[in-house]
């Protein structure tokens, strides 16, 4: 694949933590998602998912200056520069952008979000009234379920609208989905059966334990 380097911020909680409302980013538990693919019905729903693209940089800045010192690997030499948005590796990080998605999720213009409702007793969880799609998002993992293939394009064309969107995966019986490093898998009966298979196989193969 693509190589690609990432600029992370050392926000060491050692040297200062900052309070839990600034940092604190709930996400769904996996018997949240679980219970989506157990609701799932062949004939009327359709599984989907797809990746935001670095999604912290995706946030828009919050109006704080952040003075970023950094070493040039090439002339050795000290760099210095603002930094007006989130960057991996700062404590608040998950917050901001938790805070961003469900702004705009949750949106009821049409022209700025998408009109959706997040559940109060679970963290990440949102349901669309009108359109009945449940959408499960641990971090930048979205997990989708809709009712008709017109649901599910509207839902992933207007998310690129506002993020920058690795490609959509669709479930079908010739198309599983990896996601959170578990297998879904739809049966050809219309079933679908849930694995690690392949991240255990990585696993053994990585200590030597693989026949």
């Amino acid at each position: 694949g693509d190589m690609k380097a990432r600029f992370v911020a050392k926000d060491l909680k050692v040297k200062r933590k900052l309070p839990e409302e600034e940092t604190y980013a709930g996400v769904p538990g996996q018997e949240a998602w679980r219970l989506i693919i157990a609701i799932y019905q062949p004939e009327y729903n359709r599984i989907s998912s797809n990746d935001f693209d670095t999604a912290y940089l995706q946030v828009p800045g919050n109006g704080k200056l952040i003075l970023v010192k950094r070493k040039c690997p090439f002339t050795r030499k000290w760099l210095y520069y603002w930094c007006t948005g989130v960057i991996y590796g700062m404590q608040n990080g998950g917050c901001e952008w938790k805070g961003e998605i469900t702004s705009k999720l949750t949106d009821m213009h049409e022209d700025n979000g998408f009109g959706f409702k997040e559940l109060k007793n679970v963290p990440s969880i949102y349901y669309h009234p009108e359109r009945k799609i449940i959408v499960s998002i641990h971090v930048d993992d979205p997990l989708v379920m809709t009712c008709s293939k017109e649901d599910e394009d509207w839902f992933h064309n207007k998310l690129s609208e506002f993020y920058d969107v690795k490609q959509v995966k669709r479930l079908t019986v010739d198309n599983p989905i990896d996601y959170l490093s578990v297998r879904i898998q739809l049966q050809a009966d219309g079933s679908i059966t849930l694995d690690n298979r392949d991240k255990i196989d990585e696993f053994l193969t990585q200590h030597g334990m693989k026949d």
